[in-house]
């Protein structure tokens, strides 16, 4: 009689795990919800120019702002401020650590490099016309 108490208790709790585990699949099974996932974004040509808009963001970093001093500082044209990192850089006098202007051009690049790599692997989940895709993907492309 003890013996069937026992086993009668352990089935209960095996199978009380048993329920609780599988019924926790569902409820963890969640997207992020403080960002878009890739498998709920590319629904619509809103979201592919919002992406397209994001591609074209990366532009905008300092790297390739044009500014035309420090083109003209690393061309030699220019005798700017001697501690700036552009005429040390012109110069031949930087040094590629962490944290440095290099460190900061090659980050830049390979962000934007990333985000159309990006872009044109998930661009064709989206229900869009073969011209408007093709157009879309031809920019970043470029």
């Amino acid at each position: 009689m003890k013996t069937s108490i026992i086993y009668l208790k352990r089935i209960l709790v095996i199978g009380l795990f048993a329920i609780y585990f599988a019924s926790c699949s569902d409820f963890m099974d969640k997207n992020p919800l403080d960002q878009i996932s890739s498998e709920a974004f590319w629904t619509n040509e809103a979201e592919v120019k919002l992406a397209l808009a994001g591609v074209y963001s990366r532009l905008q970093a300092a790297p390739f702002q044009h500014d035309d001093a420090k083109s003209d500082v690393m061309a030699g044209d220019s005798d700017a401020n001697q501690g700036q990192s552009w005429v040390l850089l012109a110069q031949g006098q930087i040094v590629p650590t962490s944290g440095s202007l290099i460190t900061e051009i090659w980050n830049n690049c390979y962000a934007g490099i990333s985000s159309c790599n990006f872009f044109l692997a998930n661009v064709n989940k989206a229900p869009i016309p073969e011209a408007t895709l093709k157009k879309y993907m031809a920019e970043v492309q470029f």
